[in-house]
């Protein structure tokens, strides 16, 4: 039995750390392309958005008093790196939540299920 198979039959893929895997290995290679799309965008393509943006301002990257928020977006929506930074970061935000939705859809009962039974053991304390 192939794995495409193990998880189509419904059994699980383990965990990856804590966290179970996602059903397919498909979604978990995507999930990963997602990942990187973002670290990318906030790591590598940050510190340059910032010197473009400062260089706009033309103030030093913590100003004092601190600069009216509308302000300070209407010159950063105009420079191409920061606008291309801030795009990645939101399009791998909705690319994630989409492949996640899709990827569990497919188990929510189950999931539901899971969650109920959870719920009805206990009781359990908290206490502070």
């Amino acid at each position: 039995m192939s794995k495409q198979e193990n998880t189509a039959s419904g059994l699980s893929r383990g965990f990856l750390g804590r966290l179970p895997r996602l059903p397919r290995l498909e979604d978990e290679s995507y999930q990963d392309f997602v990942e990187g799309m973002r670290a990318f965008a906030g790591g590598q393509m940050a510190m340059p958005a910032m010197q473009a943006l400062h260089g706009v301002l033309g103030v030093p990257p913590a100003p004092a008093p601190r600069m009216d928020r509308v302000k300070l977006r209407a010159s950063g929506d105009v420079l191409p790196t920061l606008a291309t930074r801030n795009r990645l970061l939101r399009s791998s935000q909705q690319m994630m939540w989409r492949n996640l939705n899709e990827s569990y859809g497919s188990k929510r009962a189950q999931i539901e299920a899971e969650l109920t039974a959870a719920e009805s053991q206990g009781p359990g304390t908290l206490e502070y």
